[in-house]
């Protein structure tokens, strides 16, 4: 089930913005929370957030309470987190930017919500569907898509990893004990000599002993692992 949370101090919105959330054709598999108070939902959020998915977040609470504030909050707890902002203020646009909202619903065309938490519940089921990667860089565990890797090179002890919007992050491990890790989620690697593990869906050119990724860089290909992967 994907949990909603409808955070909004006006109890009439409240009821509009689930009704219509439950108008959607995903209706049966969700459920929904409601909350008046910020803080109140904020303790809640940090014991339930991978239950809460997507957050129906208004802005004005007040003088001293502001929902983009929260926002910014919840994104450090769970950077996945689906934030709608749903306000009559649209004054707010250039502070919300900072939040990372996934939509913006003014409450004076309310309907729009139906749409909004559409898309929002299929980035949901994408996200779950994505296929992750996950590595130690000193203490710190990296998670990322396997969708975003080029290919991965032993260099040594350390194995760099090139993704495909040009960045490379280096990490400690062996090649055949990732690959089996990768292999897990994802039939799309292959290792085509002892130092390259590489995703075959960049691969972008083929010739009888190397090939050219999406980044114009040429890598050999061995007999031995050529062969291993045929059997395959």
């Amino acid at each position: 089930m994907i949990g909603i949370a409808i955070v909004d101090d006006v109890p009439n919105m409240v009821l509009k913005i689930a009704d219509i959330i439950l108008e959607t054709k995903y209706s049966k598999e969700m459920y929904i929370e409601y909350f008046a108070e910020l803080n109140e939902f904020v303790y809640y959020f940090i014991r339930n957030r991978k239950m809460i998915k997507i957050v129906c977040l208004d802005i004005n609470f007040g003088k001293e309470k502001d929902g983009i504030t929260i926002a910014k909050r919840l994104k450090c707890i769970n950077p996945k987190i689906i934030v709608i902002f749903v306000s009559g203020h649209t004054e707010y646009f250039p502070r919300i930017v900072n939040a990372e909202p996934f939509r913006f619903v003014n409450k004076l065309h309310i309907e729009d919500m139906k749409e909004a938490i559409t898309a929002a519940i299929e980035r949901v089921h994408y996200e779950s569907e994505r296929k992750f990667f996950s590595y130690k860089v000193g203490h710190e565990e990296r998670i990322v898509p396997l969708e975003d890797i080029i290919y991965l090179k032993s260099e040594r002890r350390r194995i760099l990893i090139t993704f495909i919007d040009g960045r490379r992050e280096s990490f400690y491990g062996k090649m055949d004990e990732v690959l089996n890790c990768i292999r897990k989620d994802s039939l799309n690697f292959i290792k085509i000599n002892r130092s390259y593990i590489v995703n075959n869906a960049y691969i972008t050119e083929y010739a009888n002993d190397y090939v050219i990724m999406v980044n114009d860089e040429k890598i050999i290909w061995t007999d031995l692992y050529k062969y291993s992967n045929e059997k395959k």
